[in-house]
């Protein structure tokens, strides 16, 4: 099915004249990861709230930074 798509997006480019060189690549990236392309439309799944939390740590650790020691770190990050 991936190679149906890469071939008629290649088609739609080259009959149209498309020459931007952004779009081509987008267009690349996003056929090499055609699979969890795929997947993220299909399945209603998604990372956000891991991302979430991981920004709230950095946050905190980038915000806590050679100011406290590691029990005031634990306890803000329990919090």
């Amino acid at each position: 099915m991936g190679q149906k798509v890469k071939q008629k997006s290649t088609e739609k480019f080259e009959s149209n004249g498309v020459e931007e060189l952004t779009l081509a690549k987008n267009t690349n990236g996003l056929m090499n990861d055609y699979e969890a392309v795929q997947n993220a439309v299909i399945y209603p799944y998604s990372n956000g709230f891991v991302e979430g939390c991981n920004n709230r740590l950095k946050m905190i650790k980038r915000t806590m930074y050679g100011r406290a020691r590691i029990s005031l770190l634990r306890a803000k990050i329990i919090l």
